[in-house]
């Protein structure tokens, strides 16, 4: 019972106990059958990564045990590369190539490159994308209205009655979780967060890559350039020395004339290597997130690189789960799955509850006192019983 003096309660809820107790009693009711409900298990299927499939260890890419080492490069001062199970790729690959120009090449392509920003801005908005539906669908809707109307009453007499009503009020509602259809969009969400977040991984491994595999190939050109005016060089050098022999009479002239075609065509090869290394010294500042003109890029040879010691042999179902790209697919995947779930739940009836409290006066003044005080709680049941099986049709698209 409520004191009768009790001035925090306005007068219309003092007078009437029973009704109060009543209602609150209901809501209490209908919120215990909505937290029971909520916590339900969610209808739909259960995301469950597929199982990689076994492969011995010893042998994961040819019939027969792998040897344990390579045998010894020339490149490489003779020094042989050693196969080592059980230890995964570093995620600073590179650094195996002991080259300080690449490392910082590739540390500061991964400021400067747009792909990358577009990569984390694409997850960030994943991310808050998340948070918004989150704090729609998970917690209650409450909102704060203030109003004021001019209103024409027709009463019992001749004399219509003309007042302007203010008004004040708090609407709640909030739509109960039966069935799960509220976290399986999460989950939904939380699975597009996680492809994001392997795309953002994919183009970060991508760009590594490429800028090693493009300093790689520089060094390869450089090295045929060197070659090729090497080559040149000596025919060139026979080419005088035949030359002299002819006009001293010891040879005929045809020889002359075979070595100098052969001179031509080697020089010939050299406009095509010295272009094709220009567009790999452009191709490398792109790379890198600047223009050609912008940056002044390391030069990059085959002496300035080292061929690991270590080779990480790692087996197929491990490295499967190292790829971004195949982790990505997998997100897709778990999206779908909790798509399903979402159509599912939206099969069965959606539970709502609602309350609201609200001041009504005729003057402003009068607006925040307990005369004009009223107040509503109540829940709703909403069942979709015919829509020409558009909800059946939506599950079995996401099926």
């Amino acid at each position: 019972m409520v004191p009768a003096d009790s001035a925090p309660f306005p007068k219309m809820l003092q007078s009437k106990p029973g009704v109060l107790q009543a209602r609150i009693s209901l809501f209490l009711s209908v919120t215990a059958l909505a937290s029971i409900l909520g916590g339900c298990a969610p209808v739909g299927p259960n995301f469950r990564p597929p199982d990689p499939q076994p492969v011995p260890q010893d042998r994961p890419y040819t019939p027969e045990p792998m040897p344990p080492q390579t045998t010894g490069a020339p490149g490489n001062g003779g020094n042989v590369q050693r196969f080592v199970y059980d230890q995964d790729i570093p995620t600073q690959w590179w650094r195996l190539f002991h080259s300080r120009p690449l490392d910082e090449l590739i540390r500061s392509a991964l400021v400067n490159s747009p792909t990358l920003v577009a990569a984390e801005a694409t997850l960030r908005q994943a991310q808050e994308n998340y948070n918004a539906q989150y704090g729609t669908r998970v917690f209650p809707s409450v909102s704060g209205q203030l109003g004021v109307a001019r209103e024409r009453s027709i009463q019992f007499g001749p004399t219509p009655s003309i007042f302007t009503l203010y008004n004040a009020s708090i609407p709640v509602s909030y739509t109960v979780d039966a069935f799960g259809g509220v976290r399986r969009e999460l989950e939904g969400l939380g699975a597009a967060i996680d492809y994001q977040k392997f795309q953002l991984e994919a183009a970060y491994l991508a760009l590594t890559a490429n800028l090693v595999t493009t300093a790689i190939q520089e060094a390869s050109l450089r090295a045929q350039l060197k070659a090729t005016r090497e080559v040149v060089a000596a025919q060139e050098k026979s080419l005088e020395l035949t030359r002299k022999q002819a006009n001293l009479g010891a040879i005929a002239r045809s020889p002359v004339l075979t070595l100098g075609a052969q001179v031509a065509l080697t020089r010939a090869q050299i406009p095509p290597l010295e272009k094709a290394l220009a567009q790999t010294r452009h191709q490398l500042a792109v790379y890198a997130g600047w223009l050609p003109s912008q940056v002044q890029l390391p030069e990059f040879d085959l002496e300035s690189l080292v061929l690991p010691e270590v080779l990480p042999v790692t087996l197929p179902s491990a490295l499967v789960r190292q790829r971004p790209d195949i982790r990505a697919s997998e997100a897709l995947l778990h999206q779908a799955s909790a798509q399903v779930g979402v159509a599912t739940a939206n099969l069965y009836p959606q539970i709502t509850l609602s309350g609201s409290a609200s001041l009504n006066a005729t003057r402003f003044g009068d607006l925040f006192s307990s005369r004009g005080f009223r107040w509503s709680i109540g829940a709703g049941l909403l069942q979709r019983i015919f829509k020409g099986g558009a909800r059946q049709a939506r599950r079995r698209a996401a099926e």
